[in-house]
């Protein structure tokens, strides 16, 4: 009888795991960029994320700083064909160097996550 409640513990504890790891896993996470993450390009006409869900286009978006710091003048918007989707135009082309792009976004379950990545233009 005790090993049978045991078995019975054990296989509610991994389904309970299991569910937990599921309903963690549905939340929107960064697929895709281009520029991809720690590449090195040309200066590019657009900066795209591409998310696995969709996001709250007035709380997600994402920053281009520059290896100093300094904010690139390059404001993202959501796709209007895709809310899993956000972009950047770049005002002017990019100087040759390294770039960091940090995005926020909250997803359509309420969902907050921020990430970073870099990529490097080539002169």
């Amino acid at each position: 009888m005790l090993s049978l409640r045991r078995s019975i513990m054990g296989f509610a504890v991994f389904a309970a795991l299991s569910l937990a790891a599921t309903s963690a896993s549905a939340h929107a996470h960064l697929q895709s960029s281009s520029p991809v993450a720690n590449a090195t390009v040309t200066s590019p006409a657009t900066i795209t994320l591409t998310f696995s869900d969709p996001l709250e286009p007035r709380f997600s978006g994402f920053e281009i700083s520059d290896a100093a710091g300094h904010t690139v003048n390059a404001p993202s918007h959501p796709d209007p064909s895709n809310a899993a989707i956000l972009t950047a135009t770049p005002a002017a082309p990019l100087a040759a160097g390294l770039y960091h792009v940090n995005w926020h976004l909250v997803a359509h379950d309420g969902h907050r996550m921020r990430g970073t990545f870099d990529f490097t233009v080539r002169p």
